[in-house]
C-alpha cells in the first residue's frame, strides 16, 4: 500500500518527515527510537485509535489502512520516544476522501488536487509550530541545566558551612588549650619552660608580663650553671611562696600535685573560692 494511493494524506506523511528530521537533529534520536501513535475521529467523535506505539517502518502502511476502513475526517498523530515513552510531538490533520464516483467532473480532477474540505497547514505554519517546539525544547535543556548548577553550589555551601564549624571547633579547642597551658605554666614552675606558661610565684605574686620577661634571661642563665642558684626571699610573703613551691615539688605525688592544679584552675575562675575552702577546712576541725 503507496503513499500514493491515498492523495489525501499527503500533508499527514510529509509533516510525519519534517518531525522525524527534527527530532533527529535535536534529541539525537534514530529512527528505531521514534514511535507513534494515532487517534482516528469523525464528526468530532473518536471512532479507532492505536492500541500500542508503532514503529516508524509501518507508518505508511498503518495510516494509509486504518484511514481506508475507517475514512475519518481527522487523524491526530502523537510521536513518542520509544526507550522512555516521553511524548515528543503531536499534531492532528484534518483529511477527506475524494468522491471520484458521486460526481463526474470529479474525475476530470487531477490527482495531486488538494480535496475541497482539506484544511492542511502551509509552509510558514510547519515552520512556526517547528520552531515553538525547538524554542520550547531549548528552554527545558537550559533549565535543567540551571537546576543542576543550583544543586552544585548548594552542595558547595553546605561543604564550606562544615568546614567552617570545623574550623571554629579547632580555634576554640586551640584557645582552650593554650588557656590550660598557662595556667599549668603557672601552677608547675619546672613544666613553664616546655608550655610558655609564667611560674607560680608571678601569678602569687602578682608580677606582670614584663618583669616576667626581664627575668626570663636570668633564669636561663641560672638554669644551664653547674650548681642551681636559690633565690633568698626578700620578704615574709615571697617566704611563703617558697615553702608552698617546695612543698608542691618536695612533699606531693604527681597525683596530688593534678588535684592541686585542678583547684587552681577553679581558683583562677573565681577568687572567692579561696575563702571558702578556708572556712570549710576550719568548720570540719572545729
Amino acid at each position: 500500500m503507496a503513499q500514493s494511493d491515498f492523495p489525501e494524506l499527503r500533508s499527514l506523511f510529509d509533516k510525519n518527515r519534517e518531525v522525524v528530521k527534527m527530532l533527529k537533529g535535536e534529541k539525537q534520536l534514530s529512527d528505531k527510537q521514534i514511535a507513534f501513535t494515532a487517534v482516528y475521529s469523525k464528526l468530532g467523535k473518536k471512532i479507532a485509535e492505536s492500541k500500542d506505539k508503532t514503529s516508524l517502518t509501518a507508518f505508511t502502511t498503518v495510516i494509509c489502512g486504518r484511514f481506508q476502513v475507517c475514512q475519518p475526517d481527522s487523524i491526530t498523530v502523537t510521536w513518542h520516544n520509544s526507550d522512555t515513552s516521553e511524548k515528543l510531538f503531536e499534531h492532528t490533520f484534518s483529511v477527506g476522501r475524494m468522491q471520484r464516483e458521486e460526481e463526474p467532473s470529479v474525475r476530470m480532477m487531477p490527482i495531486a488536487a488538494q480535496p475541497v474540505n482539506f484544511q492542511g497547514l502551509g509552509e510558514a505554519d510547519v515552520n512556526n509550530l517547528v520552531e515553538k517546539r525547538l524554542t520550547e525544547m531549548r528552554q527545558r535543556e537550559e533549565y535543567e541545566r540551571l537546576r543542576e548548577e543550583n544543586q552544585k553550589l548548594q552542595s558547595q555551601m553546605a561543604e564550606l558551612e562544615a568546614r567552617n564549624a570545623d574550623l571554629k571547633h579547632d580555634i576554640a579547642a586551640k584557645e582552650t588549650t593554650e588557656s590550660y597551658m598557662r595556667i599549668l605554666g603557672m601552677a608547675l614552675p619546672g613544666l613553664s619552660k616546655f608550655f610558655g606558661g609564667a611560674g607560680i610565684l608571678s601569678m602569687l605574686a602578682g608580677t606582670d608580663e614584663k618583669e616576667q620577661q626581664a627575668q626570663a634571661p636570668a633564669a636561663i642563665g641560672a638554669a644551664t650553671t653547674d650548681a642551681p642558684v636559690k633565690t633568698e626571699p626578700k620578704d615574709e610573703r615571697e617566704q611563703m611562696i617558697f615553702m608552698l613551691r617546695d612543698y608542691m615539688l618536695e612533699e606531693l605525688t604527681q597525683q596530688e600535685i593534678a588535684t592541686l592544679y585542678l583547684m587552681f584552675v577553679e581558683i583562677q575562675k573565681d577568687k572567692t573560692v579561696i575563702q571558702k575552702l578556708l572556712n570549710q577546712l576550719t568548720q570540719q576541725q572545729q
